[in-house]
């Protein structure tokens, strides 16, 4: 497997990371597995590479992730870290209430599928629908104006 692509899977897992409760125990081979790798048919190299790209996501994002223990270290078997994710500073707040019960909003036409809906019914992700509204700013650049979060708690977006 390519850095590229471990560093891409590490940077997708980075709003997975952000939105688990401060001090939330985790394993890296749960985080690849949610992404749809199996840590069990990579390399080991690729393994210590992919946990390189994210404890250097997670730090660029104020994310530390706390290495609890290595349940096999003698085997060194590099999928099983535990660790707690801290992740206080990087957690998302409601700019009108303060709440961390926020949900990312989707557009455009996502892939429906069992994992989709337990991030709806959970409230980890609200769909928002298929039109994706842009504006070109002075520089040239486009700027998406849709709103990217839910707050829960108070039902605004932002």
């Amino acid at each position: 497997m390519t850095n590229i692509k471990l560093r891409h899977i590490a940077e997708n897992l980075v709003e997975e990371l952000r939105e688990l409760p401060d001090g939330y125990e985790i394993t890296s081979y749960r985080l690849l597995a949610e992404t749809g790798q199996n840590p069990d048919e990579m390399e080991i190299e690729d393994l210590f590479l992919f946990h390189d790209e994210l404890f250097r996501v997670a730090k660029a994002n104020l994310i530390t992730l706390d290495i609890l223990k290595h349940e096999y270290r003698l085997e060194e078997l590099p999928w099983n870290l535990v660790f707690a994710v801290h992740n206080k500073e990087a957690q998302i707040t409601c700019p009108f209430c303060g709440s961390t019960d926020t949900a990312r909003i989707l557009y455009g036409k996502p892939f429906f599928s069992d994992e989709l809906q337990k991030q709806l019914d959970s409230g980890k992700v609200r769909l928002g629908g298929c039109c994706i509204h842009v504006v070109e700013a002075e520089d040239g650049t486009i700027v998406r104006t849709d709103p990217e979060r839910y707050c829960n708690h108070c039902g605004k977006e932002f």
